[in-house]
């Protein structure tokens, strides 16, 4: 079948125009897939590879190739965590498994920024990341705070198939903008916090340890 698209969204991320080529592929018991998106120039995003209908065996295996590809379905991912993600990712990864137990691996170049939510602070980040089965590894990657102060970033964030969110985070910063937190009923103390030196942030989607 050749199918299109208008506007095709995923997670509430834009990912434009999508034209679809496929046809059931008897020797691998799976749909053969073959679609472009193009969103207004501003990203491509190509995807190749099988969806397994069947089961007991149901799940996929898909090479994704990003052009600028339009990161805000992964906000859907890092719930509890971060928020307000945004930017655009270059690379190729792969997103295997069964349905209920999917995993992406590969490495992205992303431009891009997000808010870790109990911080309340935005970072943005030019570099390249890598995805595995268990997280995404971050190694020296560069971080500028809102007020254009930046630091060095490595750590993990976990997860087991998207879901049981970790993190562990190591920052080298000068006079970096890491909280600004304000009062809440929830929150035990609040303020604006600047770091200098090595910091570390770890905990999951229930607490923050810094």
């Amino acid at each position: 079948t050749n199918l299109h698209v208008n506007n095709f969204t995923f997670n509430n991320g834009t990912l434009g125009d999508m034209g679809i080529y496929g046809y059931w592929d008897n020797e691998h018991k799976g749909i053969f897939l073959d679609a472009d998106m193009n969103e207004n120039d501003l990203g491509l995003t190509s995807v190749t590879g099988f969806i397994y209908p069947i089961a007991p065996n149901g799940g996929l295996d898909l090479t994704i190739a990003a052009k600028g590809t339009n990161i805000k379905f992964l906000e859907e991912y890092m719930k509890g965590i971060a928020t307000d993600v945004n930017g655009r990712a270059y690379g190729s990864v792969r997103l295997h498994g069964p349905f209920k137990g999917l995993n992406l691996e590969g490495d992205l170049l992303t431009d891009a920024s997000l808010r870790i939510g109990i911080l309340n602070t935005s970072f943005a980040l030019n570099d390249s990341l890598r995805f595995t089965s268990n997280g995404i590894s971050f190694k020296d990657i560069q971080l500028t705070d809102p007020e254009t102060q930046s630091g060095k970033l490595n750590g993990e964030l976990k997860y087991q198939h998207f879901k049981n969110l970790s993190y562990h985070f190591d920052i080298n910063a000068y006079n970096l903008l890491v909280m600004n937190t304000h009062e809440t009923p929830d929150m035990p103390f609040f303020g604006k916090i600047y770091a200098s030196g090595n910091t570390t942030i770890s905990g999951n989607q229930a607490g923050l340890n810094v």
